[in-house]
C-alpha cells in the first residue's frame, strides 16, 4: 500500500541530497561540508572530545 505524490518524487536527476547525504547511481555518500567540517574541527586534547570525534565520524 505505496502511494507516490509527483511533488514529492525526483526521477532523472543525476544526484540529490537527502538527509545530509547524497544519493547519486553510485549509492550514498556524504556531503562536502559535513567532510569539511570534520577536517575543520580543531586538535583534540582530552578522551572526551576523541570519543565525541568518533561518535559523528562512524555517524557519517
Amino acid at each position: 500500500n505505496y502511494s507516490l505524490s509527483s511533488k514529492k518524487t525526483y526521477l532523472t536527476f543525476p544526484s540529490l541530497t537527502l538527509l545530509g547525504k547524497k544519493v547519486n547511481v553510485l549509492g550514498l555518500s556524504t556531503t562536502n561540508e559535513r567532510l569539511r567540517a570534520l577536517k575543520d574541527l580543531e586538535c583534540l586534547k582530552t578522551a572526551v572530545q576523541l570519543e565525541r570525534y568518533l561518535g559523528v565520524a562512524r555517524y557519517l
